[in-house]
């Protein structure tokens, strides 16, 4: 058994959890990586779920803590090739909740971050605080 890590950026730090899983099962790191990030969506949900007393994964309740909880990247890596950053397999949450059976979910972050990303591209330098410092 390995251990996979699953990081996804949220709103107040990172989500993270470690899964336990036979990578001779698998034939690429990819689909190791996948059926990880899959785990962890399934996990995210049930909890957005309980914490928000919804069953569908598309009530305002819920996808307020969904987007609480995760972001709309996630990512997974072998624990001892953290600092590794080539070694890390990243994909859209989107996508993990698809492959998780979350087809209505994913189809609502998609437009999520699209309109975020639409709003992001009209914005003028002079609209954004500033930190300071430079992003990139």
């Amino acid at each position: 058994m390995d251990q996979i890590i699953v990081k996804s950026l949220k709103p107040d730090g990172f989500y993270e959890k470690a899964f336990d899983i036979d990578t001779e099962d698998y034939g690429k790191f990819g689909e190791v990586a996948m059926e990880v990030m899959t785990r962890a969506v399934e996990e995210v949900v049930e909890d957005c779920k309980k914490r928000s007393g919804e069953d569908s994964t598309v009530s305002p309740p819920f996808v307020k803590h969904f987007f609480s909880s995760f972001g709309p990247i996630i990512w997974a890596f072998e624990r001892s090739k953290e600092e590794d950053v080539n070694a890390h397999y990243t994909t859209l949450t989107e996508l993990a909740l698809r492959n998780a059976g979350y087809c209505n979910l994913s189809s609502l972050v998609n437009k999520c971050t699209d309109k975020l990303r639409d709003e992001l591209d009209e914005l003028d330098e002079s609209e954004l605080p500033d930190d300071g410092g430079e992003f990139f």
